[in-house]
């Protein structure tokens, strides 16, 4: 056994331990790990199981086992004669023994390890069942280089920090976990999460929207809701049956809960708002769209009206006359005549064929006003459009063909009901107050593009509202983005524009962006977002290894105990203070859900 520094026996995939007298762990006075180094309970492990034959003088089979390390216990091994000697010794119960392990040359540490497969002979793939092949398989062994230490790089939290779960070290013997934590401004740095359906995003991403809620100054956070009720009844506390279903399933969670000192706790109801988009389908009473009146004719609203028609795929020409159309229903016959004109609002006067002013008509800055007044200048000039100002001498004219073009995407978009069907939603007052929750529901929205061109515009309006808080020195206001099932809006190059500016500036405008997905994006623009993301989470998943090595830099044993994770099991990894991938606890939130 002085050759070995760990043997212990695989326990979990049955229903009663495997009974060895050869389950413990003999570490020698001058072993590395003493001083410097931490076990961690959950720490992945590759194993060598080698099983002998007596009869035979030799071994029966072998074969190599991946596993986490499920607890830490040290036995006394031969320093005492027995357990009546060593409850009478202090030497287990001295300070300095809690806070570093070192111990006498006999001493030994008990390892228990929960199986997660076997790999094949090539080493290039796993197999069950969790239990060995064969039952006569008791002693696994660990050579020291193939066990995950779990390090990080020394962290200043002194102003202030946030905690993504718990990792159990050496100290796990006297506390059940540490705290792993990160200093408050990698909030602003941003975050993912990677996992497959049912193992927990919706939970952890809860849980860190109440950290970064604790957080001195309390940023405003913005969570776009796209799935459906998860992010509603944030103010109710985790319902009694969610959290029997947690102890019942993680007891290692429930610890972890002790350790936190966090209670079944909602969020104060008035730093709570929810923001329904055109439907009210969870009965809030209150629906929210776009304004159209707040489109503005410069290049700033022309970019936007280019933005929600680019779907419908109308010709550039097309395009450019919309534009036009736009700028003189709002430039004219509206409250910025005086501004932009020179006159006061006017009447649009539409026009035949050979420009006879037919009828006069007043302009509501609706979109469907806008929809309407044209299609009746086309109707009137007989598939042309032409309308005068009743106050000046300019006007506009469209040709029949592009006007048909025109009239049918806008017809597409007027059937998006994005428009004018709800109260507007005042960005720097609702969405980026300090220490308030916002959620944005879009989840009742049935058409994707409709979802998508609400989340685009709030992003940009969101990042341009801090930016001109920066370059004004105005006093900052911290916000956090949430938004789940990132990568659906990726498939929009202008959502992906709106998030690589984010991911790039976010740090000096102390905007926070935190995607969450089942899958990880191939595409090489979407690979400039998670280039500056620094913390990467990944839950139970399968996805290529080149894939995931650019997530985070996994060893080769590693890849195939990622979709054997269980639910709030996770790695965790920061470029700046990770030096390997920390197999993590993420606890469950404490505020309501409903679980399966």
């Amino acid at each position: 056994m002085v050759n070995r520094k760990y043997i212990g026996v695989v326990a979990g995939g049955y229903d009663e331990e495997i009974n060895t007298d050869v389950f413990r762990v003999a570490v020698s006075s001058s072993a590395e790990m003493r001083h410097n180094r931490d076990l961690a309970r959950w720490t992945l492990i590759s194993v060598h199981t080698e099983v002998w034959d007596e009869e035979r003088k030799g071994t029966k089979f072998e074969m190599q086992t991946l596993g986490m390390v499920e607890d830490v216990t040290i036995v006394p091994a031969h320093t005492y004669k027995d357990s009546r000697e060593m409850a009478h010794s202090d030497y287990y119960t001295k300070p300095d023994f809690q806070k570093v392990f070192s111990s006498t040359a006999e001493d030994a540490l008990a390892l228990k390890v929960r199986s997660l497969g076997h790999l094949t002979r090539d080493r290039r793939d796993l197999y069950g069942p969790v239990r060995p092949p064969e039952r006569e398989s008791q002693t696994y062994i660990a050579e020291p280089e193939e066990v995950r230490i779990a390090l990080l790089k020394p962290m200043n939290l002194q102003a202030g920090s946030f905690t993504l779960g718990g990792y159990a070290t050496l100290d796990g013997l006297y506390n059940p976990f540490t705290r792993l934590e990160l200093p408050s401004h990698q909030a602003y740095l941003h975050g993912m999460f990677f996992a497959a359906s049912g193992w927990g995003k919706t939970m952890a991403m809860k849980h860190f929207i109440r950290e970064f809620h604790n957080l001195n100054p309390s940023p405003a956070i913005v969570v776009f809701n796209i799935k459906g009720s998860e992010f509603y009844k944030l103010d109710d506390p985790l319902p009694d049956s969610e959290i029997r279903k947690i102890k019942d399933r993680s007891p290692e969670a429930a610890r972890l809960w002790e350790l936190l000192n966090l209670k079944p706790q909602g969020f104060d109801p008035q730093r709570i708002s929810y923001y329904p988009m055109s439907v009210d389908v969870r009965g809030i009473g209150r629906i929210y769209s776009f304004s159209f009146a707040e489109i503005e004719p410069n290049e700033e609203g022309a970019s936007f009206l280019r933005f929600i028609m680019e779907p419908f795929n109308l010709y550039e020409a097309s395009m450019n006359y919309l534009t036009e159309y736009m700028f003189f229903c709002k430039r004219h016959a509206t409250n910025r005549a005086t501004s932009e004109v020179s006159h006061p609002l006017a009447s649009l006067r539409l026009m035949n064929r050979q420009g006879q002013p037919i009828r006069t008509r007043n302009y509501q800055d609706r979109l469907s006003d806008f929809i309407a007044t044209f299609r009746e200048a086309q109707r009137i000039s007989n598939g042309e459009v032409r309308i005068s100002c009743s106050r000046c001498d300019d006007s506009i004219r469209i040709p029949e063909s592009p006007a048909d073009a025109i009239n049918r995407a806008l017809g597409e978009l007027q059937r998006l009901n994005v428009f004018d069907v709800g109260n507007s939603i005042d960005v720097s007052r609702d969405l980026m107050t300090s220490g308030h929750i916002s959620v944005i529901d879009v989840a009742g929205l049935q058409s994707g593009l409709a979802q998508q061109i609400f989340v685009q515009h709030l992003l940009h309006r969101i990042f341009s509202q801090a930016n001109r808080i920066f370059l004004e020195g105005r006093e900052e206001k911290p916000v956090i983005i949430f938004l789940d099932e990132a990568w659906r809006f990726f498939r929009s190059p202008r959502v992906l524009d709106e998030l690589e500016i984010i991911s790039r500036m976010g740090r000096s405008l102390r905007m926070g962006l935190w995607l969450a997905d089942q899958n990880i994006p191939t595409g090489e623009r979407e690979w400039n977002v998670l280039n500056n993301i620094r913390t990467r989470i990944l839950g139970s998943i399968t996805a290529d290894r080149n894939i995931l090595r650019r997530v985070m830099p996994l060893e080769e044993i590693m890849f195939s105990v990622l979709p054997n994770l269980r639910r709030g099991m996770a790695i965790v990894f920061n470029q700046e203070f990770s030096r390997i991938p920390t197999p993590t606890i993420i606890p469950p939130c404490t505020c309501y859900h409903e679980g399966d």
